[in-house]
């Protein structure tokens, strides 16, 4: 009686492991597609020191920001959270910062374009 009983607490146990393993790796899961603050922020400055424009800070042409630095900021962030999610999705098919550059600055739009990801790539090597 005794081994049946150690056996069923045995199948109990290994029953929570696996349960608590599936929940672990399901939240590990849901977290891998968020980009950390720090690195949007860090993304969001190279992206402001490669474009260097006051008329349109970060680069910001689809939406009047009158020249608003805060508010392209904020678009700026809102873009690269978006494109970070269109990047996993599409299963990482190049560098970010080169899939990004093809969406934010699409290098046939205009032939400065294809400066965009070398230069965004300069400043955040050089730290933003």
């Amino acid at each position: 009686m005794d081994q049946c009983k150690a056996k069923e607490r045995g199948r109990d146990m290994l029953r929570r492991i696996m349960l608590c393993s599936i929940v672990f790796l399901w939240c590990g899961v849901a977290w891998a597609g968020i980009l950390p603050k720090i690195e949007v922020e860090r993304i969001a400055e190279a992206i402001y020191k490669a474009e260097n424009s006051v008329k349109y800070p970060y680069g910001i042409k689809s939406i009047n920001t009158h020249g608003d630095k805060d508010y392209a900021y904020k678009i700026c962030c809102n873009t690269i959270h978006n494109n970070y999610q269109r990047w996993l999705n599409a299963g990482c098919p190049k560098t970010f910062i080169k899939f990004l550059g093809d969406r934010y600055c699409p290098p046939l739009a205009h032939p400065l374009n294809h400066n965009w990801v070398k230069n965004v790539n300069h400043f955040l090597k050089k730290g933003g």
